[in-house]
């Protein structure tokens, strides 16, 4: 019997197109498969993940649930006190108002879920600085935003209040 060599056939290659990975998909590089046996050039590509950026993924735009917008105050007097006021951040539960007298280093002031406060027990002639963050609970997760930006006030005596009245016709 005469043995006789027949060459390998080569393989069949099907071409596959890459596919890019997403923020929650894998892709996958071009690759080649072959309709005679397993080969194949097949690498995936692991899925992306979202790169949020204030509360956005910036590739598919979808909305970080542990993000929560820093409030944006405005810092006036009340009867010469120190007054805070922002507008209600969407989704928030709560506010942390922190003050500090060095504009460094900051004590919580109150928690609340009001809008605004005045700062009581601020002394005259004091120069106070504050900064406020909005909280929210997600999956029973407590989740706070940044710091507002830093304000400072200067704490000043009221402006007195005077009543003239007459008496027989005088001041």
């Amino acid at each position: 019997a005469e043995t006789r060599q027949i060459d390998a056939l080569g393989h069949d290659l099907e071409h596959h197109d890459a596919k890019a990975p997403t923020c929650t998909e894998p892709g996958w590089e071009a690759y080649d498969t072959c309709s005679r046996c397993d080969y194949t050039s097949y690498k995936e590509i692991a899925e992306l993940g979202h790169s949020y950026e204030k509360g956005v993924c910036t590739r598919c735009q979808a909305i970080d649930p542990m993000y929560i917008e820093a409030p944006a105050f405005k810092l006036t007097t009340s009867s010469g006190k120190p007054k805070l006021t922002w507008d209600a951040v969407n989704g928030a539960e709560k506010y942390q108002v922190y003050f500090s007298t060095d504009g460094e280093t900051f004590k919580l002031l109150i928690t609340t879920a009001r809008t605004s406060i005045t700062h009581t027990s601020a002394k005259i002639g004091t120069i106070y600085y504050y900064k406020v963050k909005a909280l929210k609970t997600v999956n029973d997760e407590t989740v706070s935003s940044e710091f507002s930006n830093t304000k400072s006030i200067r704490c000043i005596p009221a402006a007195p209040t005077v009543n003239i009245t007459t008496a027989s016709g005088k001041p």
